[in-house]
């Protein structure tokens, strides 16, 4: 009985601190151009296409890489090819 008192209280005490993060947890849409790191930017460590969203704000360029899932073959690879983009997450 003691146990499944202390597993109920950490259970607890996990979903009070993860409640703030969900909470504040928005949409951000990004704008820029969809590369290929290996390809187009010719970063080292890729041995495959790897698309990258290259988003330029401020005059600062932030590369945010682009997960090979569900969501990221709306795009398919870009390879050597350069594609306007607008990714939401």
């Amino acid at each position: 009985m003691r146990q499944l008192a202390i597993a109920g209280l950490a259970l607890v005490m996990a979903a009070a601190l993860a409640a703030p993060l969900v909470a504040g947890d928005k949409t951000v849409t990004l704008e820029g151009k969809m590369v290929c790191a290996k390809c187009t930017l010719k970063e080292k460590g890729f041995d495959k296409c790897q698309n990258v969203l290259v988003v330029e704000q401020a005059g600062k360029t932030t590369h945010y890489y682009i997960e090979k899932n569900e969501a990221g073959k709306d795009y398919g690879d870009v390879c050597l090819a350069e594609k306007t983009a607008r990714v939401k997450g």
